[in-house]
Parts: structure tokens; sequence; C-alpha cells
């Protein structure tokens, strides 16, 4: 074991270290080399704005530089543990990726180091005996600090999962930063909580410490029930295998074991969270680690648990970068010459992808990526929509959303959410930015049922508002595709009472109540928030709503999901104005739809007709394809290409576009109306 003291004499010059160390590291050999030509996009007076930052897990190092202003991640390398398990070689492992990273630590003002508990985050001492254990009781702030040739004020640590909660809360706007938790998922477990943007290690619905993999569970504890390590010792209890996680995802496809195992993996994860994280009452849980990669095949297990709950649960937007743009939250909230401490905040820092530096007249229409939606009632096909090989079934394909990321253009790789967080008024218009909270409008969706979907009511603007929600959920369906006997269900019958409605689900009677209506292909459907409704099996729907998720499940046929019959009950409306809507023929377009939340127009085109369109209402609009494949293309911009199964942006501030068909195409223009309608608080 080398201790502090004997690391006193290591020499911070750049070549005695490359003579000294490539006899043992490949990669510091290769950054002799490159070490000289890797430079910052920095001048001297911007040197302050940029930090080493570390992840250090249990089998490799990444590395990279973070800027401040944008908290833009730069020169991202990794490297497996050194082979040798001393130290020494820890510490010059670090300082050769700091080479590479940053081709020189004098030009920036720190390293932040991200590691697994336990360890003394203040002192910068690992007590770790499990992992890394050569680390154990080395002081790695001054061994760090003096190999690079800090002082050892600029080294900082921060827990693992504290930093990967910090990159994540990077990405959310400051009204979503209330109450969150971050949960790692890998071979064990990790957590961490902030209530506005700082990490808390105590208080109410808190763990000491933050950490939930130690908590008494189930006459073990959480880790020895939810982690990676169990998850494969259950495949390999069902199948005799042993197989790595990932091993066992790839199988998925084709092995029933192994999405069983994931299934139960993802139950057990759900009352796990319930257990451990539901006191603390966040908004949100983020789950990241190398498992949450295979988020298909366990969460919709996960979110049946949470169901009534409250919580929305999302999957790592930065992925493997969360942790190291975490770090570096970490550093700059701490402020120069600071020492680290448990509560660290990211309020004060800007969001990731704030400085796009473009004015409205430069932002043009773009494409968004589908993000699919597992759900039990789903298909494993979604053809001719699209061609994925499937492990779970879909029930959704979400063609916007906040999560959806842009794939053309400029802004490529930004989520939908991120874009209009920075732009609001160029993305929503001018009438969008007094309806919409500088929000999106409208949440896009195609529906794979194979199953009944569970019966449902979604609560009004009003309701939803004496709950604390921006906006209730009113909606449309139009009909893609129908089988024969296709159905859905929409309303009561007659002299239903909420009495007789409370009743049926108990009895398990309530499909009796109601009102199934046969559909067929180009049918367009209302559904008004209160309206109980239904969708059967055999049809594909374009579902257009209010920018809202918000259901409560009123009856699932006796499936063992959880129910929100009081709620549901208090947001029912006996009578709505629920139903098929004729379409209005116009010159060159059918109206579908035009209700106070949406405006829908068909268009057909023929191989190579040309459309002129207009920006009506002054919001924002969607083009979503159907059939065929077009051009969309707006004045002074490249033209995006758009096929069936994907929607197009056409920002609020851009006036008029033209579609070109490329073939015979058939797609709707949908938007908001120029005015929204107001309603007050119940």
């Amino acid at each position: 074991m080398v201790s502090a003291g004997d690391m006193g004499g290591m020499k911070t010059d750049l070549a005695s270290f490359f003579r000294e160390a490539a006899s043992h590291s490949p990669l510091a050999e290769e950054a002799m080399h490159t070490a000289g030509h890797t430079r910052l996009h920095a001048v001297d007076s911007e040197l302050l704005n940029w930090v080493l930052v570390f992840d250090v897990g249990g089998s490799h190092i990444s590395a990279g530089v973070c800027q401040r202003r944008e908290l833009a991640l730069e020169n991202v390398v990794n490297s497996p543990l050194p082979s040798r398990r001393l130290a020494q070689d820890f510490i010059e492992l670090l300082f050769a990726l700091c080479l590479k990273a940053a081709g020189n630590p004098d030009a920036i003002i720190g390293a932040a180091l991200d590691f697994p508990g336990p360890f003394n985050y203040e002192v910068g001492t690992s007590l770790m005996h499990h992992k890394l254990e050569y680390l154990c009781n080395v002081n790695l702030k001054t061994a760090i600090a003096q190999r690079f040739g800090y002082a050892p004020s600029q080294v900082r640590f921060v827990n693992d999962a504290a930093a990967f909660l910090l990159g994540e809360l990077s990405c959310l706007t400051t009204a979503q930063l209330h109450k969150t938790v971050g949960v790692t998922l890998g071979t064990g477990i990790g957590s961490a909580f902030a209530i506005e943007g700082q990490i808390v290690t105590s208080g109410p619905g808190v763990p000491d410490g933050g950490e939930i993999w130690n908590l008494p569970y189930q006459g073990s504890t959480v880790e020895e029930r939810v982690s990676g390590k169990v998850l494969a010792a259950d495949y390999q209890s069902r199948t005799g295998k042993q197989s790595t996680v990932a091993e066992i995802a790839m199988a998925a496809a084709s092995d029933p074991a192994a999405r069983e195992t994931f299934e139960q993996f993802g139950t057990r994860l759900g009352q796990a969270l319930n257990y451990a994280v539901a006191k603390f009452c966040p908004q949100t849980i983020i789950l990241g680690g190398g498992i949450s990669r295979s988020a298909d095949l366990f969460l919709p297990a996960v979110a049946r648990e949470l169901d009534g709950s409250g919580i929305s649960l999302t999957v790592s937007r930065l992925s493997d970068r969360a942790p190291l743009v975490g770090a570096a939250v970490s550093w700059f909230s701490q402020g120069p010459g600071k020492h680290a401490s448990a509560s660290v905040t990211c309020n004060a820092l800007p969001r990731s992808g704030t400085a796009y530096g473009k004015s409205m007249a430069q932002i043009a229409p773009f494409r968004l990526a589908p993000f699919f939606s597992p759900r039990p009632w789903g298909s494993l096909d979604l053809s001719p929509w699209y061609t994925q090989k499937l492990s779970a079934p879909i029930g959704e394909s979400w063609l916007t959303g906040k999560d959806c990321v842009i794939d053309t253009g400029e802004f490529a790789g930004l989520t939908l959410e991120q874009l209009v967080d920075k732009y609001p008024a160029e993305i929503l218009g001018a009438e969008g930015m007094r309806n919409h909270d500088r929000k999106f409008p409208l949440l896009v969706k195609l529906l794979f049922p194979q199953e009944k979907l569970s019966v449902q009511v979604h609560p009004d603007d009003a309701m939803a508002q004496t709950v604390g929600l921006p906006h209730g959920k009113t909606e449309c369906w139009y009909v893609l595709t129908a089988k024969p006997g296709a159905v859905v269900a929409l309303g009561l019958h007659p002299g239903a009472t909420l009495e007789t409605i409370r009743q049926a689900v108990a009895d398990h009677t309530l499909e009796q109540l109601l009102n199934w209506l046969p559909i067929s292909e180009g049918d367009m459907i209302y559904v008004d928030a209160g309206t109980v409704h239904s969708i059967g099996p055999g049809s594909v729907i374009l579902e257009t709503q209010q920018s809202s998720d918000s259901t409560y499940r009123l009856y699932d046929y006796g499936r063992p999901r959880v129910l929100n019959v009081d709620a549901a009950l208090r947001a029912l409306k006996l009578r709505t104005d629920a139903g098929k809507v004729t379409p209005v023929h116009h010159q060159g377009y059918d109206e579908l739809i035009s209700k106070p939340y949406f405006v829908i127009e068909r268009h057909d085109l023929a191989k190579g007709e040309t459309r002129r369109l207009e920006n009506k209402t002054g919001t924002v609009h969607l083009v979503v394809a159907f059939q065929g494949t077009a051009r969309l293309q707006a004045d002074g911009a490249s033209a995006v290409e758009l096929e069936p199964g994907r929607a197009i942006v056409v920002p609020g501030s851009v006036a008029e576009f033209t579609l070109i068909a490329k073939e015979d195409f058939v797609g709707v223009q949908s938007m908001p109306p120029g005015r929204m309608p107001q309603q007050q608080p119940q």
C-alpha cells in the first residue's frame, strides 16, 4: 500500500513523467506524442472556465474537460484501470488521461473526480475495502495535487451517484428541479437525492447519506434484492447459464427467460423504490448506470409498481457522460478555492446546451426521432411504420415529447425540451407564448394496441390545476388502420351515475356500461377531458393531445395494476362532447378537427406535387407523414426529409413552408389554435 507521503517526490515535469510511466502505461505512451498537439478551444482569459473531470468506476476511468458557461464536455477519453493494483499506477493513469483530455493541467482550473463510496469526500480518502481496495486510506487529494501541480483545494471529490444526478439535473428546467432522485443501476445500486437542484443527504424521506443500497429490505438489503448481480443470478437460476447483464439483454429478443428475468427485475426495482424513495415524494426518478441501457425490458414493470404515486420515471439523457458533467457541476458550484461539501447544487449554473447563439430567423424546421414507449398491451411488430427489431411490446411511439431527440439540422442531438427552453418564442410563436407556459403544446403519438387499454379518465384544466398540474388532457384519435371489429369505448350508457359506475368497477362489470363504437380507417374521434374511454385491439391510431400525460385508471379488466378510482370519479363527466367528427372539405385539404386545443388538417399530394402552406395561427406546427415520403422546405433553410411515422416541427416563427411529394403522400398538419380556452381552478 502506498501512502500519500510516499508520493511526495512525484515529478510534475511532462517529459520526466512519460519516460517514467510509458513502460507501464500504453495510454501514457500515446499521450506523450499527442499532448503537445492537444489544445482546448479557449484563450487565456477563459481558462477558469474549464475543469478536468474524472468518472472512476469499478473497471475503468473516463475523463474529459468541461466548460462552465455551457457545461460543454469535450475530449472524453477512457481507459481500463491499471493492471498493477498499485496506488501510484492509479495516479499515473489519471495524469495520462489528463494529458490526453486537456493537453496541460496548468491550463485548467482544477480537477473533479467522482468516486463510489464509502469515501471521505472532504478529505479525499477512499474507505472502500470491497473494490479498489489498494486505494483504501490513501489521501488521493494530496497525491493528485502533487502529481498535477495543483494546490489541494483545486482537487475535489463527489459521490458517483450524486455526480450522475447533478449531470442529469443540468438538463432540466428550473421548474423541474423541486425534488428529484437519481438511481444508478450497475453491479450494485447507487442513489442520490436533490431538492431544488441541491444534493441532500438528510431530511424528511431521505435515507442516511442519501444511500438506499444498504437499507434493510425483505430480510436483507436493497442491493442484495435489486442489482445487476441479482439480475444475473436470477437468470442463471432460470437457465443454468452464467451471463452478463448485457448478454441477457441481447438474448431477450428470442429468449423468454431473459425477458422474464428483466420483468422480475423491474418489479423488484419498483417495489424497492416505493419502499426506499417514495417517502421523499420526488417529482422524478432518473435511472442511470449500465442496466438502464436495457430500460425497455424492465421499465414497464417499474412503472406499474409506481403507478398512482405521482412520480415521473425517466431514463438518463446523458448516459455515460452524466457523471462527468455532474463532477463539473460539483466543482463549479463550490467556487474557486473552496473545499468540497456534501451539499452541491446546479441552480447557479447554466443548463446543458443553453448557448447556441442563434437568432429567431435562423431556427429552421427540424425532424424528431420517435421515442418508443413499452406497454403491456403493445405490439412487437410496428411495420410498416417502423422496421426495428423489438425486445418488448411497444404501445406508443411518441412523435413529440420532451425527450424526443432532434435528428436533423444544427440542433441535432438536443431534445425538444432543451430547444424550447432556450428559444421559447422562436419555437412556440407569438400566440404560443401567450398560451402554453413556454412549453411545447401538443403531445402526438402513434398507438399500437394489441389488447384493450385500461378504462381511463383524464382531468380537465380546472381539476388538474387543483392538484398542481399546469394542464388537463383533452385529446383526439385519428384512425390510420383498423381491422374488422375494431372498437373504441367512448362515454357511458344513459342512466349511469357515479354510484353505479363505482359499483360496476367493484363488480368487474364496467364494460357493460361503456359505449363501444366501431371504428374504421379515416375516422376522427374527439375525446374531451372527463370522458370515460378505452381503445380495443386491432387498430393503429394517431393520438393528438394537450401536452400532459395525466391519466386516472378507472378499470383494467381484472389485470393486477393499480387503479385510481377515486381520482377518476372526481375527473369523470357524465356528459361530454366526445364523439366522431365529420371532416370539412376545403380546396386542397380536409380539416379533420378544429377544437379549442388543436387543429388538424389532412393533405394528400400526388408524386411530384408541391403545396405551399402558411402559418395561420401564429403558433408552432407539426407535419406528420402516414404514407409516402416528402420534403419540407422553409425559405432560407435546408429541406427536411419526411417519411411515415415521423414528425417535423415547424417553429412558430416560420411564416410559410412548402411540401414537395417525392411519391404519393398523405400526412397531416397539426397545430394549436391561435387562442386557447381560459379556465380557472375549481
